[in-house]
């Protein structure tokens, strides 16, 4: 199955244009906690670190590491809630409610392989980048893989691999186009904030809107590549297909 770009762009503006206030609502309350967290609490560790020896530290570093495990914990779960958007649109799949989906989604084999595929891409950057990157790619559809499948991690992982390979250089830009775009968006709102002399709220604001101009967007597009390579049929037409993938 070869991704086209009509298909997943016409696929992934039909769902968003049918579920913009779900997509773009959840995003708001699952990352503001996270942006919160960004905005206040890296404040304090910044204030407190000019003391190395202040115990406090410690425990200052302690929240940040949950902060980093909450995060990827909010990611896979809205990346779950995109997946089953999609699927109700296009795989005709009953509609659930957020509660469902927190039930229902697979967290351990999710956080698993991302933090395998973390650990994999920052390895390979220590050989130039390229090789960190081409990692990234190659294993990106994993969480989308194991929401569709429920398989095994490491099933989930060939799988990827499978479905990238033979269209690496389309997949490549829907991925690290999504990062570069991510980037800049953070970048400029941050700036902005900066600019304003808005203080942690200033910052808030600038990290909770970015996630939400950057990640609907980008993880539907990730999802729909997912099922466009999967075999699922995605109406080039834009109306979707409402059929269950075999």
């Amino acid at each position: 199955m070869k991704l086209r770009a009509r298909p997943l762009i016409r696929g992934s503006v039909h769902v968003y244009r049918r579920n913009a206030a779900l997509i773009l609502g959840t995003a708001v309350i699952v990352f503001a906690p996270v942006a919160a967290f960004e905005a206040f609490f890296d404040e304090s560790v910044e204030a407190r670190t000019r003391d190395l020896l202040d115990l406090e530290v410690l425990v200052s570093l302690a929240g940040v590491i949950t902060g980093i495990v909450v995060s990827l914990l909010v990611i896979l779960f809205y990346e779950g809630v995109v997946e089953r958007i999609a699927a109700v649109e296009h795989r005709g799949h009953p509609h659930a409610r957020p509660v469902e989906i927190l039930a229902d989604l697979p967290y351990g084999r999710l956080l698993v392989a991302d933090v395998l595929l973390t650990a994999a891409t920052l390895v390979g950057a220590l050989f130039f980048v390229v090789p960190g990157l081409v990692v990234l790619v190659l294993f990106s559809l994993t969480p989308p893989i194991i929401n569709m499948e429920r398989r095994s991690v490491a099933w989930s992982l060939r799988r990827s691999y499978r479905l990238v390979r033979g269209n690496f250089s389309r997949v490549a830009v829907v991925v690290l186009g999504g990062l570069t775009f991510g980037e800049l968006v953070e970048t400029g709102f941050e700036a902005l904030a900066h600019a304003l002399h808005t203080g942690s709220g200033g910052e808030f604001v600038a990290i909770l809107a970015s996630d939400v101009v950057v990640e609907p967007p980008v993880t539907l597009l990730i999802v729909v590549t997912t099922f466009i390579l999967s075999g699922v049929p995605v109406d080039d037409t834009g109306e979707d297909a409402r059929l269950v993938s075999p």
